[in-house]
């Protein structure tokens, strides 16, 4: 928990292939006004490596984010979260609403509520298809130049892509958890938490579909684009971080 800040507390869920770490930039404009509780997710950071239960789940990130704010004693709390984090956060938004004040996300990748016969749907499970048979630093590839164009991870230096290659085994538990989630965009007709969706133009049809989904069925939801791909939160902070930081500062 960092900040000085006697305001409701932030918790900020990272993305995959990532740690709190990408959150320091957007601590630091909040630390006056907030306590900010950046958690590490299973299998990133410092966190333990995610229980051998399969398939692995969005509802077991959940409850290990939930037993650390237990063990913080704090029980209301405004949640930020990015791609996999924003789907867990979107998640324990529907589940605990009378705790959750307002909600943040940048292209929470909740595959899980696009229908079955969606064609996105088909391309992200083909994507993990293509993780599978291959060596740990050939799929690091695929899901990094996904996000982030053709060529990305080949042009990483050597210390940088063995960072992202010995994350892969948990990437492929984030698909298995995206997928398998039961919420449905049908559930979010009842979800009456004020939500902030920050989509960038330039990012994936599939970030752009969920987030679609998301505004289409959220009745509290306000979605903005923004020019800037997927990976925005740690490259254009600059770009996210005004529109959180008004938002949860906001009396809505």
């Amino acid at each position: 928990m960092v900040g000085a800040g006697t305001g409701t507390p932030v918790v900020c869920l990272h993305s995959s292939m990532s740690s709190h770490r990408q959150f320091s930039l957007f601590a630091m404009s909040m630390a006056d006004e907030r306590k900010l509780i950046m958690i590490d997710l299973y299998g990133y950071g410092s966190a333990p490596s995610a229980p051998g239960e399969r398939p692995h789940s969005l509802q077991l990130e959940v409850e290990r984010v939930l037993g650390i704010l237990r063990s913080l004693d704090v029980v209301h709390f405004d949640l930020v979260g990015h791609s996999f984090g924003g789907a867990c956060a979107l998640l324990l938004a529907a589940q605990h609403s009378a705790r959750v004040g307002k909600l943040a996300l940048y292209e929470p990748v909740a595959f899980h509520l696009l229908p079955a016969s969606h064609p996105v749907r088909n391309e992200v499970i083909a994507l993990a298809g293509q993780m599978h048979g291959v060596d740990a630093a050939q799929a690091a590839g695929v899901f990094l130049d996904y996000w982030n164009g053709t060529g990305f991870f080949a042009q990483l230096p050597e210390k940088i892509r063995q960072q992202f290659t010995a994350q892969v085994a948990k990437v492929e538990l984030d698909f298995e958890a995206l997928i398998g989630s039961s919420l449905t965009a049908s559930d979010l007709r009842t979800f009456h938490v004020p939500t902030l969706l920050l989509c960038g133009r330039q990012s994936q049809p599939s970030a752009h579909a969920v987030a679609e989904q998301i505004n289409a069925h959220a009745p509290a939801v306000e979605l903005r684009w923004i020019d800037a791909g997927h990976m925005a939160p740690v490259t254009h902070p600059d770009l996210v971080n005004p529109h959180w930081q008004a938002f949860l500062q906001s009396e809505q």
